[in-house]
Parts: C-alpha cells; structure tokens; sequence
C-alpha cells in the first residue's frame, strides 16, 4: 500500500469515527423529510383564505389617525378593518378604521384571530402569553384534529405562526438534522460547520480510497499474461 492510500486511509477512519452517527443522522432524516407532505407541515389547507376588506366599514383616512409614521397599513381583523400604524419610534399599534378608537390585541381577541383563521370548525382550548425572539406573542392552542398552535402577534394581531402535529414531527427531525441540541434558532452555527467539514473529507477520502482500489485491480489485470 503506498503512503499516500495509508494516510488517506487513517485520515477516512478517524474522521468517519467522529462524524459517523451524524452521517448516519443526516441519511435517515433526509429520507424521512421526503415522506412528509409538506401541505400538512405548513397548514396549508387548514388555513382559512384572507377576509375580503369591509371598504363600507372605513370611515376615516390616515391623515386623520395620524400625522407622522414610518407606515400605516389597512387590514381587516377580528372582522373589522383597522389601520396598523408604525410610528418613526415605539411599536405598531392598531386603530380602529371607523372610529378611530384604539385596539388591543388582548387574550380573547387572540382567540378569535385564530379559530378565524383556521379553515374550518375548531375552538381555542387554552391561550398562553409568550415572548417569541423579543416580540410578545400569544399562543392559541386549538381543538383540531392536528393539534394545532397558532401564534398571533400581540403587537399587530398578524399570524405570527402557524403549528401542528406533523410540523412538531418535522421539527424533532429537522433539530437532529441541523444539530438543533447546540442551536435550535439557526443552522448557521460553528458545531454544524465543522461537523459539515469533516463529513465532507470523509466522503472525499472514502471516494479517494475507492478509486485508488479501482486502480490497482486495473493495473493488475494488466500485468496479468493472458493465456
């Protein structure tokens, strides 16, 4: 065996000895990840289409709720329109398109957002306050058969999530898939960039390896005299 296939050799079992139950994770998971249909992940079907604005409930313009804003934005919500408005400072707040009073996205308006906006018959079990990232959330957990989560912002009222069931599923993989025991928030993390690394010269040397045999059967067949 020549230096360069021993080195090569030593170099591909001791790497695919520290990342071999991660190369083994990252096969099984990405053939699971294919069974999945990702309609029933994201809660496709299951949400409700976007509530037609109510232009004969608007009565006032922006210029009239305020004078000074980054953005004011018209949506319906909790089957009113209301305007969003980003001041220069501060967080969102929504003012009600008729009367210009304000509105809060308190626990029950939470609760109404979200079985709205589910297609279909389902009703909040419980709501929870939680803070997501810094943002203030709540979380409305639905009677469905998907066991569903809805996350509506407490700020602006939007849907800030959307979970179920199969999405829970899919996270537990994707977690092992991306090493979400070090960081759950992003896979851009140093743990995965080194383990990436070494997988990758495990497979180059194991292809390095291979192709060094390869040859050598070759160069074999040759020297063999033919009869």
């Amino acid at each position: 065996m020549s230096r360069f296939a021993s080195y090569t050799r030593k170099l591909h079992f001791t790497v695919t000895a520290i990342v071999g139950v991660q190369l083994v994770a990252w096969a099984l998971t990405g053939f699971a990840f294919t069974l999945f249909d990702f309609r029933v992940v994201r809660g496709t079907d299951d949400r409700a289409p976007v509530a037609a604005l109510d232009w004969a409930s608007v009565r006032l313009r922006p210029g009239e709720i305020v004078s000074d804003a980054q953005s004011v934005r018209l949506k319906m919500l909790d089957a009113r329109p209301v305007y969003e408005v980003v001041p220069m400072e501060g967080e969102p707040r929504l003012v009600d398109a008729a009367d210009g009073t304000a509105v809060a996205i308190d626990e029950a308006r939470a609760a109404r957002i979200a079985t709205k906006a589910y297609r279909g018959e389902a009703h909040a079990r419980s709501v929870e306050r939680k803070d997501d990232e810094g943002k203030a959330i709540w979380v409305v957990h639905l009677d469905d058969a998907r066991a569903t989560d809805v996350a509506v912002d407490a700020a602006t009222g939007d849907i800030a999530w959307w979970r179920n069931e199969t999405w829970r599923s899919f996270d537990v993989l994707w977690s092992i898939h991306v090493l979400g025991y070090v960081n759950r928030h992003s896979p851009a993390h140093w743990p995965l960039r080194i383990v990436g690394f070494l997988a990758a010269i495990a497979a180059t040397s194991g292809a390095g390896l291979l192709l060094v045999r390869l040859a050598r059967r070759l160069s074999t067949r040759k020297a063999t005299p033919t009869r």
